[in-house]
C-alpha cells in the first residue's frame, strides 16, 4: 500500500510540475517545474527496477543540463538593445560579400565528404569487428546470474554487442550538434542599423 501511495505521489508531482511548465510565462519557473519533472521520472525508473536510468538521469540532466540552465537564466542580465547607428567601410563590406558564398560552398561540400568518409569507415569498422568474441563479453554473457544483480551489466553488454552500431550513430550524432552548437555561438552579430 505504501509502495503504491509513494509511486502515485510521484506520477502526480510529474503531472503537475508538467501542466506548470506547459502554463507558465516565465523562464525561471519554466525551469524549477523541469527539475521537478526530471526528479519525478528518475524516481519513476527506480520504480521500474532501472536503477542505471535512474542515476544517470539526475548525474546528466538534472546535475548537469538543468544546473547550467538554471545559472544561465540567473546570471544572464541583457541591457537593452543600443540603437545607435554604426557607420562601415563600403569596400571592406563589398570584399566581405564577394569571398563568403565560395568559402561557404567549399566548406560545405569539405564537410559532406569528411562526415560521408567517417560515417563509411564507422559502418565498415563495425560490421568487420567480431564483438561477440571478446573474452569479456563472452564471460559476461555466459554468466547469467551477475546480469540478473542489476541492470548497469546487462545494458553495458546489450550496448556493446547487439546495439554497437546504434550506440556509435548516437555519439556521431552527439558530436556533431556539439560541432554546431559551437558553430552558433561562436558567430558574431554583424548588424548594421
Amino acid at each position: 500500500m505504501l509502495f503504491e501511495i509513494i509511486f502515485f505521489g510521484f506520477v502526480t508531482l510529474v503531472g503537475l510540475s508538467t501542466l506548470v511548465l506547459i502554463g507558465t510565462r516565465k523562464v525561471l519557473y519554466a525551469a524549477f517545474a523541469l527539475l521537478l519533472i526530471l526528479l519525478g521520472i528518475a524516481a519513476l525508473y527506480v520504480f521500474a527496477g532501472a536503477d542505471f536510468l535512474a542515476i544517470t538521469q539526475i548525474i546528466i540532466y538534472v546535475g548537469g543540463v538543468l544546473v547550467l540552465m538554471l545559472f544561465g537564466i540567473m546570471l544572464t542580465n541583457r541591457p537593452p538593445q543600443n540603437l545607435s547607428i554604426r557607420f562601415s567601410n563600403p569596400f571592406e563590406d563589398a570584399a566581405k560579400t564577394d569571398m563568403q558564398p565560395k568559402t561557404k560552398m567549399r566548406n560545405a561540400g569539405l564537410g559532406v565528404a569528411v562526415g560521408v568518409g567517417l560515417l563509411a569507415i564507422f559502418v565498415y569498422a563495425i560490421q568487420k569487428a567480431n564483438i561477440s568474441e571478446i573474452g569479456w563479453i563472452k564471460n559476461a554473457s555466459q554468466n547469467q546470474e551477475v546480469i540478473k544483480q542489476s541492470t548497469i551489466q546487462g545494458l553495458g553488454i546489450q550496448l556493446m554487442t547487439q546495439y554497437v552500431l546504434v550506440f556509435e550513430v548516437i555519439a556521431v550524432l552527439l558530436m556533431v550538434a556539439l560541432i554546431g552548437t559551437l558553430l552558433i555561438a561562436g558567430k558574431k552579430e554583424n548588424k548594421v542599423l
